[in-house]
């Protein structure tokens, strides 16, 4: 206890020094401020301050000021400059700013790991996937433990339909982030297009009750279970997705054409004759319904 107690102790001073060492930066470079507002060296210890305090929109402002003092300053850093002011950007959600600014300093600085991570970030939301790509790739190279890098490389080789590539990476930030529903989608939709059905199914019964990716979750889960000749447990999961009113028309329509499928399998004529007629009233010309309820309507006569 009186180690702990000690270690506390040491910790509380360790940041009141800071504290009231950063106290003391703030207010030189504001009294040299008064005296020269354009003055580098003070702008460059404020604007470091406020970016490490999270300050982004003050930060921002210095640094766009230093950037302009670089044309007439050679001692100042103008490339580690730029990208300062565009990663505070990134954080205020400015990314056209932050894209622009880190595209200039790419330019010189190729092999930059937080340029490479965040306009591989910016290129995903963008969606230029194979760009997103080709600069993830070697962010990741330089620290494989970066969650966001690995996120969004991995999603980046969903959306190209790469899915062996992606699910390691996709694994990688959902054990991170075990709340991070998209991922946990793309992990189990990637896992699918490589053949690992069970893996799949377990993360797509997960999500089944998901507000925004159930419905979808239950017609992946449902038709796995269909492969498997599992019918019941995909009329099952076909059922849950069905009782979301807020799917999309085109899910809800496969959910019930893909339950249909389900009984017909079974030998439930009528039942699949039940489904086909409530899509056929939503949509009447869904891919074969009429046939099919014409076929199997003279099959049960």
């Amino acid at each position: 206890g009186v180690l702990l107690a000690g270690h506390r102790a040491r910790t509380i001073g360790s940041r009141s020094l800071l504290a009231r060492e950063q106290q003391a930066v703030v207010k030189e470079a504001r009294r040299r401020l008064a005296a020269n507002p354009r003055d580098p060296a003070a702008l460059r210890s404020l604007a470091d301050i406020y970016y490490a305090d999270g300050e982004f929109e003050q930060a921002r402002r210095l640094y766009a000021t230093l950037v302009e003092l670089c044309a007439t300053d050679d001692a100042l850093d103008e490339t580690a400059l730029t990208i300062r002011h565009a990663m505070s950007s990134f954080q205020l959600k400015d990314y056209g700013e932050a894209y622009k600014g880190l595209m200039i300093a790419r330019a010189s600085k190729q092999d930059d790991f937080e340029v490479n991570a965040t306009l591989g970030h910016l290129e995903y939301i963008r969606k230029n996937y194979k760009r997103a790509i080709g600069l993830l790739k070697p962010a990741v190279t330089v620290d494989p433990e970066h969650a966001p890098s690995r996120r969004y490389l991995g999603l980046s080789l969903y959306r190209m339909k790469q899915f062996e590539a992606a699910a390691p990476h996709l694994s990688f930030a959902v054990d991170q982030d075990p709340a991070d529903r998209d991922t946990i989608y793309a992990l189990a939709r990637s896992y699918d297009g490589t053949g690992s059905a069970s893996r799949a199914l377990k993360l797509f019964t997960h999500l089944r009750a998901d507000p925004r990716l159930g419905a979808d979750s239950c017609l992946a889960a449902g038709s796995i279970h269909l492969n498997q000749q599992r019918y019941d447990e995909a009329i099952a999961d076909f059922r849950i997705g069905l009782r979301d009113q807020d799917a999309p028309v085109k899910v809800a329509l496969e959910l019930r054409y893909r339950q249909a499928t389900a009984h017909l399998r079974k030998g439930d004529v009528a039942d699949a004759l039940r489904e086909w007629e409530s899509i056929r009233e939503a949509a009447p010309s869904y891919r074969d319904v009429p046939a099919l309820i014409q076929h199997y309507r003279e099959v049960a006569a």
